[in-house]
């Protein structure tokens, strides 16, 4: 894997409304990392647009995108998830201070600070999240399950310490019972999964070897499977019931350079996976994903360019509700200086079309960074 630096700073985030839905309204979520006092931005989909709401900050700090430090652009720093009085409730991690903020959103688009929750534990490049009905997960030098109250705030009820394989990246099955993600465990990187027990108590499992740095994560709607970007394709581990991995195999795509991180589509048919060459764009891969027989196919690679095409590197990458024939998919990209997110329609196929004047929303210098972002409706699973 390429060790790329990255820089980013993102105000407004602008989509088109591939995710209409009555009565709910659909917005994003970015933790911009910035190098200092961090921000998060909020954005609200209206019409055709996704409206800039507030930049904020955390109340935290960041660490201002990778540096010099391997697998960071596959991480998720930012989820979303909802309580029991209709609320929704934006955790982000603060790379720099080592602790998770907590905003709440209630209707119509009401943003309050919630407040900031010390992670135990340390991260060379913070913390990863996942969360899963009202249980929040963070993991760095160690794997936290967090109780989610209703008013947002988070009570840690078991860290699992994991000194000597930290996690760079986390998912979890959408049972809730098993968490993914790749960690630093050897040059060659690693993998590393947990069962989830009674008061979120955590059995290890690992770490298992890669064949090479595997980054980013994400698991198939029956949570059967966990697929991580890796080398030029994706890697396909099972997940056995007691939450410990079986067997793993690899599928090679098309596209030009390393593979950096991997997003399952909406109705969970296609895997998405994103390459950089290194120079002249970004390569963005529709595979064909079957789990019996147990295989990926490529059936189309959109090479992304415009003022973002040579962007140095990945924050994050995100599928929303369908809509008629497939949903949409978003990308962060990171340039040198500047910083934008890419929209995408996904056809019947599986295949991805850009949205008309994509990427959107760009704002040039101010620090450095790498997005992670979420949205609002989620994916199905």
């Amino acid at each position: 894997m390429k060790i790329l630096p990255a820089l980013l700073l993102i105000a407004a985030i602008v989509f088109l409304p591939f995710a209409l839905q009555s009565g709910t309204h659909h917005y994003g979520v970015t933790n911009n990392d910035l190098d200092g006092p961090n921000t998060a931005t909020f954005g609200q989909l209206q019409g055709n647009r996704l409206t800039h709401l507030h930049t904020v900050l955390t109340g935290g700090m960041g660490i201002g995108g990778p540096g010099n430090i391997v697998n960071y652009v596959g991480e998720t720093k930012v989820v979303l998830a909802s309580v029991t009085n209709g609320a929704v409730c934006a955790y982000l991690s603060d790379s720099g201070s080592n602790d998770i903020a907590v905003f709440k959103i209630t209707e119509p688009l009401s943003i309050s600070k919630v407040g900031n929750f010390t992670s135990p534990g340390y991260g060379n490049e913070g913390i990863s999240l996942a969360a899963s009905s009202d249980v929040l997960y963070s993991a760095s030098s160690g794997v936290g399950t967090w109780q989610i109250q209703a008013d947002c705030t988070i009570n840690l009820e078991y860290f699992s310490e994991n000194p000597n394989n930290e996690m760079n990246g986390l998912s979890v099955t959408p049972d809730g019972r098993t968490l993914v993600g790749p960690c630093l465990c050897s040059l060659e990187g690693g993998i590393m999964s947990f069962s989830v027990g009674p008061f979120g108590a955590l059995t290890p499992y690992g770490p298992y070897d890669s064949d090479y740095l595997p980054t980013g994560v994400d698991i198939t709607r029956d949570g059967k499977y966990a697929i991580f970007a890796e080398n030029n394709g994706i890697q396909v581990w099972v997940i056995n019931t007691d939450g410990s991995l079986g067997a793993e195999q690899y599928f090679a795509d098309s596209a030009p350079g390393e593979s950096y991180n991997v997003r399952i589509s909406p109705n969970g048919a296609y895997v998405y996976v994103d390459s950089y060459p290194g120079t002249g764009g970004r390569y963005l891969t529709t595979m064909a994903f079957t789990e019996d027989p147990l295989n990926a196919t490529e059936v189309g690679s959109t090479l992304i360019t415009g003022p973002y095409g040579g962007a140095i590197s990945m924050g994050q990458m995100a599928t929303i509700l369908p809509y008629g024939n497939g949903g949409g998919l978003y990308l962060a990209q990171d340039g040198n200086i500047n910083g934008a997110v890419s929209l995408f329609k996904i056809n019947p196929d599986g295949t991805t079309v850009e949205a008309p004047n994509s990427p959107f929303s760009i704002i040039s210098g101010g620090g450095q960074g790498l997005m992670s972002l979420a949205a609002w409706p989620p994916r199905p699973f």
